[in-house]
């Protein structure tokens, strides 16, 4: 099965599992960045959720305890904002631009025209 993954906001594949294995393993796929198969749907997942991607990962990893937990989110550098933006500004490129369908962006734009033409 062939299988993609999302770095630096682009989509980048297809690889095997057993390459997005090593590029787990290397530290070039990180736990947070995003991983697609056809299996799938339309819906991307975060790397750490693909069973036994990452070395000592069990089956309820999403379970665990949440980085923030037990930090004063008050200190300086306790809540990361630029790790979810990323995240948010890949998944929107992933969804309106690959692969590319003129059909959203039509629905897009008669929602927006639709909406701009009750406000006036």
């Amino acid at each position: 099965m062939e299988w993609y993954y999302v770095k630096d906001g682009e989509s980048r594949g297809p690889v095997s599992r057993d390459e997005l294995g090593r590029l787990a393993g290397s530290g070039q796929l990180q736990r947070e960045d995003l991983v697609w198969n056809s299996s799938m749907g339309e819906e991307w997942v975060r790397a750490e959720s693909v069973t036994g991607l990452f070395s000592g990962q069990t089956r309820d990893s999403h379970l665990r305890e949440p980085p923030s937990a037990g930090r004063d989110l008050r200190e300086p550098g306790s809540i990361r904002l630029i790790e979810p933006a990323k995240a948010a500004w890949a998944r929107m490129v992933l969804i309106l631009f690959r692969p590319f369908d003129i059909g959203k962006w039509f629905a897009l734009g008669f929602s927006a025209w639709s909406t701009w033409r009750s406000l006036g």
